[in-house]
């Protein structure tokens, strides 16, 4: 098992997202790909969960998938929604992993490469 936490702001969020395509079936999965200094954050919505390769969780009504190489870590992490003047954006804070663009995820700006959108 993975410890995520995704918080009330960013649950809301990804359950409006999940409105807005009409499919009801859609998970959030959470991922990490190698890059150039480290590690990338990556979201996404999919339809599929392997239960050989991936962890499943919920939280705050969001079924969220975790792949298994990811899982240890993306241990501890917070994955919060933040607006402000300049918009709204998916922030990603992990205290174990530092990020290759130094400023954690930013979803909305495009920073982690999230298929969940803005």
């Amino acid at each position: 098992m993975v410890s995520l936490v995704l918080t009330e702001k960013a649950s809301d969020k990804v359950r409006s997202l999940i409105a807005e395509q009409e499919n009801t079936n859609l998970l959030l999965r959470v991922y990490l790909t190698a890059a150039d200094q480290g590690f990338r954050y990556g979201m996404s919505f999919d339809e599929n969960a392997d239960p050989a390769q991936d962890i499943q969780l919920e939280q705050n009504g969001v079924k969220i998938v975790v792949d298994k190489e990811s899982a240890d870590h993306l241990e501890g992490t917070e994955i919060d929604y933040v607006e402000s003047i300049e918009g709204g954006g998916f922030t990603i804070n992990n205290p174990n992993v530092k990020v290759s663009n130094g400023a954690g995820c930013s979803c909305g700006g495009g920073g982690c490469g999230c298929g969940c959108g803005s």
